[in-house]
């Protein structure tokens, strides 16, 4: 469990399509969002699970934008681009998009660079970037909640830490997205909104789920033992006696 914690708090270095990555940060969510971005990792509110899973390019979850058409190779690139700098950096880059014939002159002098990639295991590199948030995956809440907040989840985290620690605007969006997270569940754990797992829970959810599916393996093999019980019985009860054997009988 600390290795997750510790993780979050310095997550590993990354680099795609030969261009190394900043960690992924608040600034970097509400920039691919902002563009429609086809390369969205799910928030907490929006999953059923926070189980963190392998996907590749053509599995990710798309936002309303690009639904339609799917990921492209400029919607790589963009993304690339913009996890590679700061989030003020990547503001001003959306407004230079404007200027069309430098973005794909910037595209095309980036692609020649890039053209033996294998944008497959690149884009399987980029998601995995992306899915820095897994200490989501380590809490549980102790009651359901009464209030659902209409604002975003990554708005509230924001708002949260502006509002509850001495950090700028500025570094809360630019920190790993993960340490962004931890910090803010680490403050509803402090009021008893949630509460994290300790190594004994997952070990004790591990083995749940172990015996579940067992039960769930033998339940066939069950059935049909009861079945073939009651048939036995049914064969060997008294109406089942055939008229031949009763000729026999003492009248």
């Amino acid at each position: 469990m600390d290795a997750a914690f510790l993780l979050a708090a310095i997550p590993d270095q990354a680099a795609v399509l030969g261009v190394l990555l900043k960690p992924f940060s608040l600034g970097h969510l509400i920039l691919l969002k902002r563009i429609g971005s086809p390369f969205l990792p799910s928030e907490p509110s929006e999953r059923e699970s926070v189980q963190a899973s392998e996907r590749d390019a053509s599995t990710l979850p798309r936002s309303d934008a690009s639904t339609a058409r799917g990921p492209t190779l400029n919607d790589f690139l963009m993304a690339v681009l913009i996890c590679s700098d700061s989030y003020e950096a990547g503001v001003e880059q959306l407004y230079e998009l404007n200027d069309s014939e430098k973005t794909v002159e910037t595209y095309k002098l980036w692609g020649k660079k890039c053209a033996l990639a294998d944008y497959q295991a690149e884009a399987k590199t980029f998601v995995e970037y992306l899915s820095a948030a897994k200490i989501l995956d380590y809490y549980t809440k102790p009651k359901p909640r009464e209030v659902r907040m209409g604002a975003p989840f990554w708005q509230v985290v924001f708002v949260q830490l502006l509002a509850r620690t001495n950090l700028s605007e500025s570094e809360i969006l630019n920190r790993p997205l993960a340490k962004s997270y931890l910090d803010f569940m680490t403050l509803a754990e402090l009021d008893g909104g949630l509460r994290f797992k300790t190594e004994d829970d997952i070990e004790i959810e591990r083995r749940a789920k172990e015996y579940y599916e067992q039960l769930e393996a033998n339940k066939p093999k069950a059935q049909q033992e009861q079945a073939e019980k009651a048939e036995n019985k049914n064969s060997s009860s008294p109406s089942a006696i055939s008229a031949s054997s009763c000729k026999n009988l003492p009248p």
